[in-house]
């Protein structure tokens, strides 16, 4: 590890399966953080980056690691995440970091992230049949591909070792796998936001973030910021210049963000198949009753972390 001043951990984990609003939250956060009257461009999230980042791991370390396997890569991310959080500045405002990785232990038992790396986590959670549909638009593949991705207990991302791969494996597990896994964590400082409670009122669910993240913000800054990464804003912005986290596969990133495309996309087929497999969890999120499929908007959060 390089030896520079040490500070206090600033950091916080912005969690989520993909195509779960992890962008939308970090382009809220960056509006609220740089606020102005005017959107601030997508390609300048400047509120932290992706966790899986090979260049910003990089950063801890001072040999080379290109060479090396997923596995021994990934016996030093804790360290390097500890090493980073401990020498970001405390005025730094890329503290709030991206995370798809599902929550895991690598060989020697030490948690991937461990919790004294950061203040506290945020994890986003969508219901998994809007997901297929949007992580199917993502990937540019079919649907039925898509969920065999979010039901495969072993799925990953960036499975490569390329030197010049720009992001590390992440293991994403199956939508349920993920969930829980973070759920189940021993974290103190966590708080869950659903993507349906951001779409349905966002003023109240961004307050909550803002608040969560010990941001200080009136209610016009919060209002202006929610307003400046509206949907519409952001495909006229991606429109016009580009978006550089959309896959090269993909037609685009900023695509409907609607709640319950399932009911007029997904087959019955396709509904039982993610169902089937990932209900229970589901069920404990609000997605699910006993009778029929059903987006909840109401659930109390505050108890879905699971015993």
């Amino acid at each position: 590890m390089q030896n520079t001043q040490r500070h206090s951990t600033e950091f916080y984990w912005l969690v989520s399966y993909p195509k779960s609003g992890n962008t939308w939250v970090r382009l809220f956060l960056t509006n609220l953080i740089y606020g102005s009257d005017k959107p601030i461009d997508i390609n300048q999230i400047d509120a932290g980056t992706i966790a899986s980042a090979r260049e910003w791991v990089e950063q801890a370390l001072d040999f080379d690691i290109n060479e090396l396997s997923h596995d021994e890569i990934d016996l030093l991310r804790p360290k390097c995440y500890q090493w980073l959080s401990e020498h970001t500045s405390i005025e730094s405002e890329e503290k709030y970091h991206k995370v798809h990785d599902a929550y895991t232990y690598v060989k020697t038992g030490i948690p991937l992230f461990p919790m004294e790396a950061a203040k506290g986590v945020v994890y986003i959670v969508r219901n998994p049949l809007d997901v297929a549909i949007s992580f199917s638009h993502h990937l540019n593949c079919s649907l039925d591909k898509a969920i065999d991705n979010i039901i495969d207990p072993n799925f990953c991302f960036c499975d490569t070792t390329s030197k010049f791969f720009p992001q590390f494996r992440q293991k994403l597990l199956d939508w349920s796998g993920h969930v829980n896994s973070w759920l189940h964590a021993n974290i103190a400082n966590i708080l869950i936001l659903k993507y349906e409670d951001l779409v349905d009122d966002p003023e109240t669910h961004f307050a909550r973030l803002a608040s969560f993240l010990g941001i200080t913000t009136t209610h016009q800054e919060l209002r202006s910021a929610i307003q400046n990464c509206s949907l519409k804003l952001l495909q006229s912005q991606e429109d016009e210049f580009g978006f550089i986290e959309r896959p090269a596969a993909s037609q685009r990133f900023f695509r409907k963000g609607l709640v319950g495309e399932w009911q007029s996309t997904l087959s019955p087929q396709q509904v039982a198949k993610i169902v089937d497999t990932q209900g229970q969890t589901m069920k404990k999120l609000g997605y699910l009753d006993d009778k029929t499929m059903s987006v909840s908007t109401g659930t109390d959060t505050e108890a879905l972390i699971m015993e």
